[in-house]
């Protein structure tokens, strides 16, 4: 856990036990002035959220899987906004994902320029106190769209193996 620039208003909890996309991600919101936080893994992560002043949970959608029973025993933050993250376009995982409370999803190889339009979208929702919906439908639209395309792919690559 390394909490970096406190001093900023906006805080928000890095979790994923892939260590150069959390570093990426640290770089990234640091430039853009966030102060961040970061957990290798799911305990750290709720132990991080106990003692956190992080609004914001960008992690892997894997971290998400049990969290409310463990939320309570851990002592951690019931209100954070959550940013799931993975690294396949996943139309399953997206929606599992929005299914256990994430406000939004990333792939794990998007722009900076989607991460931090991601990350400001869900400050300012929280913010505004907006309930999330429109950006989940475009979120779930954009999945779609990629797990199409990953799907053709697939098949054209199939169709030519076939004798």
């Amino acid at each position: 856990m390394q909490p970096e620039s406190i001093g900023t208003a906006r805080h928000v909890l890095i979790a994923d036990s892939d260590l150069d996309f959390a570093a990426r991600l640290s770089a990234v919101l640091l430039h853009a002035g966030y102060g961040i936080e970061t957990a290798a893994t799911r305990d750290q992560m709720l132990a991080a959220m106990a003692g956190s002043r992080a609004q914001l949970v960008i992690c892997d959608v894997q971290f998400l899987d049990g969290f409310e029973e463990d939320r309570a025993e851990h002592g951690a933050s019931p209100n954070p906004v959550w940013v799931a993250t993975a690294r396949k376009p996943d139309m399953e995982l997206v929606l599992h994902a929005f299914r256990l409370g994430a406000s939004d999803f990333l792939l794990k190889d998007c722009r900076p320029s989607e991460l931090t339009a991601v990350i400001d979208r869900c400050f300012k929702r929280r913010e505004s106190q907006q309930p999330p919906g429109g950006a989940g439908i475009e979120v779930l639209r954009r999945a779609k769209e990629a797990a199409e395309a990953a799907s053709r792919a697939k098949n054209r690559i199939s169709s030519h193996r076939e004798p």
